[in-house]
């Protein structure tokens, strides 16, 4: 039996050369296996939790603006969580880091802000802030190209996961007058 069994694969093998091309062995049936599903991890260090997206704004600082020109503000800011922050300073890895973003928004003629002229992308980074402890920021800053009156509107990030004010906290608005 075992003689007959080696011709057949001998002759198969012959067959598969000739022909110049070799079939894939076909893919074992898959089997249903019951497994229980794994218990809840807890979150890495890396992880905020819910409780830890609370922040109190401090004081705000910037030059005048000139449209289309870039300046350095500063914004103060407060861990008002019971968590601490990761920071991304001196790392190549921004993932779960806390850090800042902006965007401009046009005050329309009621003097509302709504026309939103740019969206939450340029980021500065956030030092490790334990519990209480407090910050200044530098932010780079870009005017619009044109003149007029802005609200600047901060808001802080954990970076992948979500922003704060997603998570029931506050952003900063600060109108800034942009010049020629």
């Amino acid at each position: 039996m075992r003689r007959a069994w080696n011709s057949i694969m001998v002759g198969s093998l012959a067959l598969v050369a000739a022909c110049g091309t070799q079939q894939p062995a076909p893919e074992p049936a898959a089997t249903a296996v019951s497994r229980p599903k794994p218990a809840a991890t807890a979150p890495g260090p890396s992880s905020l939790s819910n409780s830890a997206y609370k922040v109190e704004w401090g004081e705000f600082t910037v030059p005048s603006m000139g449209a289309g020109k870039t300046a350095l503000a500063h914004l103060g800011l407060k861990n008002a969580s019971p968590v601490a922050w990761p920071s991304g300073v001196g790392t190549t890895g921004m993932l779960y880091t806390v850090r800042l973003t902006h965007r401009w928004l046009k005050v329309v003629p009621n003097g509302e802000p709504r026309e939103a002229v740019g969206y939450l992308g340029v980021r500065s980074e956030v030092p490790a802030l334990q519990p209480g402890e407090s910050a200044t920021v530098e932010v780079g800053l870009t005017a619009p190209a044109k003149r007029g009156r802005y609200i600047v509107e901060f808001e802080l990030l954990n970076e992948g996961v979500a922003t704060f004010s997603g998570m029931g906290s506050t952003t900063k608005r600060v109108e800034v007058k942009v010049g020629p």
